[in-house]
């Protein structure tokens, strides 16, 4: 593989038309776009083509897609040049024709500093491309991977939707550095847009240990759930997913549990995506291992999670993609039952009274078809059964607007229980919610007092930098000291109240269960000491648990993989 440090944006984005086959290069003459002139010019690959007027350039560029049915790449430099790209551009856009127009800027101009020749291309006219990208000027191995992630919606769109696509790139000016070069680099990736067909990879899903991974999710209809249930079946595969997912089929499997396992053998080797974000980091773990990754674009859109390589796109409802899929009947499939296998082996130990806890017994007491709302922060550990709905904020994966919507789900059904935990920050945020005089009594909130914003304390890095001074300013402490009881007794809201385990457990099961005339407010108060040794639990726990595996990216793994026990604690 070719060392990234070698090489710059550039370089990525020259080596990118190369592997998506885009060979027809019209460039306009400028000392922005000079790099990037200098490098096609002399590679044989590219057939390049002069014009120094750019409204020309665009044109013929139009002329030339036409007739070859490719993507054709133009390239300008900075001033008005770009501008004078918007009128074939927008033919190309009503007529789907695809020209990748590249487009380059001084990376030491802005719109403040009174720079010579700036032109802010911010943002595109809505019909004169479809993907519009800025590229990072490159000197890290992040940027290198947003680069790519960037590159590819721009050229894939291009090559397979054959839409016009603006790609707007950093210049450089580091002229000698271009006769160095002996190759441009090979450490990147490509994606296939597949529209038809998809049985015929049938056979290569059931030669891999092969997972389903579900972001968040609307609730799916009973069809989608029997075709994913039925593929999970045939195919062995372990549907992998968070409390956002909404998935209540065969074979499911919470995240957080799977990054528990014991066996490395039951990782997979792909990794079919769906749904949109998660908010549960241990993510990391999965996505970073060495897997090959499709992503199912059930709204015709290319994305890739965590700017991961993804292989294949396909572009289709979920529902045809497994529905033609379950055609094909696999042999030998084995998979889900040794990573059940492994799954079964966990066992949580006794906990103090805490996040996880409360989780713990929430799962075990709350009624058969409720619904439950849980706060961006919280466990993904504890499986709930599939007759509960789960919904989470995890768009924005912020502590806005938890209270309210679940409250707003408690009035579509006023004959089915709602459930809500939440920490205090996130209670207290969005507290005025509970003076809406619509709210019954089938809304059930868990409000967890821990006092402060107890993430930020189990957060190892700012815990050994600030310890307790970062209760002033960074952890919120001492806002909500006196609780919610009151704010509760003004809003007719039936109050309980725990400050020990014992206090919790004695009251969980009539919070769950027992009929009450108002909606209730269970208030539960935890403490710095008791949410740390359950975390110091739990990492000793899963110390034991976590498999050796060597990763293209340890560091980023074992950090996925702290926060994912840190997740544990934090509601």
């Amino acid at each position: 593989m070719a060392n990234a440090t070698k090489y710059n944006h550039i370089h990525y984005l020259v080596s990118m038309l190369k592997a998506y086959g885009i060979k027809n290069i019209i460039a306009s003459p400028g000392v922005q776009n000079a790099y990037f002139n200098a490098i096609v010019q002399n590679d044989d690959y590219f057939k390049c083509y002069s014009e120094v007027d750019e409204r020309n350039n665009a044109y013929m560029a139009l002329g030339i897609s036409y007739e070859t049915n490719e993507p054709v790449a133009i390239s300008c430099t900075e001033s008005n040049a770009s501008t004078n790209f918007l009128p074939a551009m927008r033919e190309a856009f009503y007529r789907n024709i695809p020209i990748v127009a590249i487009t380059f800027f001084g990376t030491n101009r802005n719109e403040y500093n009174l720079s010579p020749q700036y032109a802010n291309k911010k943002s595109c006219l809505s019909d004169v491309c479809e993907i519009d990208v800025t590229l990072l000027e490159q000197f890290t191995d992040n940027e290198k991977e947003t680069n790519l992630t960037f590159l590819n919606a721009a050229l894939a769109n291009a090559k397979y939707n054959h839409y016009p696509v603006h790609i707007n790139c950093p210049s450089c000016f580091n002229f000698d550095e271009i006769n160095n070069i002996n190759q441009l680099p090979d450490d990147i990736w490509t994606n296939e847009f597949i529209f038809e067909n998809f049985i015929d990879y049938s056979t290569y899903i059931e030669s891999k240990n092969t997972v389903i991974f579900i972001g968040s999710h609307k609730k799916f209809s009973k069809e989608e759930i029997k075709e994913i249930s039925e593929f999970a079946e045939k195919y062995s595969t372990p549907v992998i997913c968070d409390h956002s997912s909404n998935y209540q089929g065969k074979n499911k499997i919470l995240l957080a549990q799977y990054q528990n396992m014991i066996n490395p053998d039951n990782y997979p080797q792909l990794i079919i995506d769906m749904g949109n974000v998660c908010g549960e980091y241990s993510i990391y773990g999965l996505f970073f291992s060495n897997a090959e990754i499709w992503h199912i674009a059930d709204d015709f859109k290319f994305k890739s999670r965590l700017n991961r390589p993804i292989t294949k796109t396909f572009m289709c409802k979920e529902k045809q993609f497994f529905k033609e899929l379950n055609l094909y009947t696999p042999q030998n499939c084995n998979f889900y039952n040794n990573v059940k296998e492994e799954i079964n082996k966990i066992v949580i130990p006794e906990l103090p009274l805490c996040n996880a806890l409360i989780g713990q017994y929430l799962a075990r007491y709350i009624p058969d078809k409720s619904s439950l709302h849980i706060g961006v922060s919280s466990t993904n550990f504890t499986t709930f059964n599939n007759s509960i709905t789960t919904n989470m904020n995890v768009g924005m994966c912020g502590i806005d607007g938890v209270l309210p919507t679940a409250i707003g789900q408690s009035f579509a059904d006023k004959n089915r229980k709602v459930f809500a935990v939440m920490g205090d920050l996130t209670f207290f945020y969005g507290v005025n919610a509970l003076y809406n005089r619509h709210i019954n009594n089938n809304l059930r909130i868990i409000l967890i007092n821990n006092g402060r914003g107890e993430e930020m304390r189990l957060n190892e890095r700012l815990e050994n930098a600030y310890a307790e001074n970062s209760d002033n300013l960074i952890t919120a402490y001492g806002h909500h000291k006196n609780g919610a009881k009151s704010i509760a007794n003004s809003n007719n809201f039936y109050y309980m109240r725990a400050e020990t385990k014992e206090q919790f457990l004695t009251q969980i099961n009539d919070f769950c269960n027992k009929e009450y005339e108002e909606p209730v407010l269970f208030e539960v108060f935890t403490n710095d000491t008791d949410e740390k040794n359950g975390l110091n639990l739990m990492q000793t726990y899963n110390k034991q648990k976590t498999p050796d595996i060597k990763y293209k990216n340890r560091n980023k793994i074992e950090l996925a993989f702290y926060t994912l026990i840190q997740q544990i604690f934090n509601w």
